[in-house]
């Protein structure tokens, strides 16, 4: 009887302790063989050490690893710290008792990180993306879970992490340099149009639907239930109104308030007063007026709103 690679053979007689048992069908086969030994069926060793196992030679071969043959199994051990575990379809790196379906452990005193890691590069144009997956413990006690997303490109377009719908809705976080946003997270529906978008660099804006602020049924398109607090300023000179003010409280001598253009703010309000004891005069931007007039002036202890049309401005 001959086994082995039909380039290198063996005998039975070559073969340390080799037992064949004709009520299982099966060889048994202890000691050390050195060179190729090809099975045909199923192999159930205790031990089996090999750099290389195939499951077959010809093309498009399988290779099946089992705990056991035996219906109820086991774990599948790789090394002395991670396993699958055939029983619950479980596999733990780091762990030998994974509980979840793929469970990455790690144990160490003090601060640290366990990480997962996935890689795309672009061969053609020399780039790798990369996200990162990591629990961080910062301190005795301390955890945070940090989410990782780069692209290693010199145009400053940063990495991006989204989170996609079936129906093609998505929660998106990017860092995009180029585009001139900085940080921004957006909330995009299935049809591609984004109704959030909040920027740490740009302009940010809520688009569609209610907005309520301690109210989860809004009655108008911004409702606030609590105080309400607007941008307020004191001046005694000549100043010109920016897209960050609303009151303006004139406080002594007079002056002149001058308004920006009204063209591209459509509805936004300022709020003049004189708390002083001067006149305040505002002025409108070039040839714009405010109510038909270059000019409006504000006397002692009185205020004007004042509220641009996108082409003039309006006392309210």
């Amino acid at each position: 009887m001959i086994f082995g690679d039909p380039e290198r053979l063996w005998s039975v007689q070559q073969i340390m302790n080799a037992i064949y048992d004709d009520t299982t069908g099966s060889l048994k086969l202890s000691g050390t063989i050195t060179g190729n030994l090809i099975i045909t069926g199923d192999l159930t060793s205790d031990n089996v050490y090999s750099s290389h196992i195939y499951g077959g030679t010809a093309s498009g071969d399988d290779l099946t690893i089992s705990s056991t043959a035996h219906a109820t199994k086991g774990k599948i051990f790789f090394g002395a710290n991670s396993a699958y575990d055939e029983s619950i379809n479980a596999l733990g790196i780091g762990t030998t008792n994974p509980y979840y379906n793929f469970d990455l452990y790690k144990q160490q005193a003090g601060t640290g990180v366990t990480t997962f890691r996935s890689t795309n590069k672009d061969t053609t144009a020399n780039v790798s993306h990369n996200s990162l997956w990591t629990t961080q413990q910062y301190g005795s006690g301390l955890a945070r879970t940090l989410f990782y997303a780069a692209s290693n490109r010199t145009d400053g377009f940063g990495g991006r992490f989204d989170v996609i719908n079936e129906n093609g809705s998505k929660f998106l976080f990017s860092t995009a340099y180029t585009f001139g946003y900085g940080a921004y997270f957006s909330l995009i529906n299935e049809a591609g149009s984004s109704g959030v978008f909040l920027s740490s660099y740009d302009t940010s804006w809520i688009n569609g639907g209610n907005l309520g602020i301690k109210t989860t049924t809004p009655n108008s398109t911004i409702q606030v239930v609590g105080s309400l607090s607007l941008s307020y300023i004191a001046k005694t000179a000549d100043y010109t109104l920016t897209a960050t003010d609303y009151t303006v409280d004139c406080t002594a001598n007079s002056f002149t308030i001058m308004l920006p253009t009204a063209v591209g703010c459509t509805g936004r309000i300022y709020n003049i007063v004189n708390s002083g004891t001067g006149t305040i005069t505002i002025d409108g931007n070039g040839s714009q007026t405010i109510m038909g007039e270059l000019v409006q002036y504000v006397t002692p202890g009185a205020n004007k709103q004042i509220q641009s049309t996108g082409a003039n401005w309006i006392i309210l």
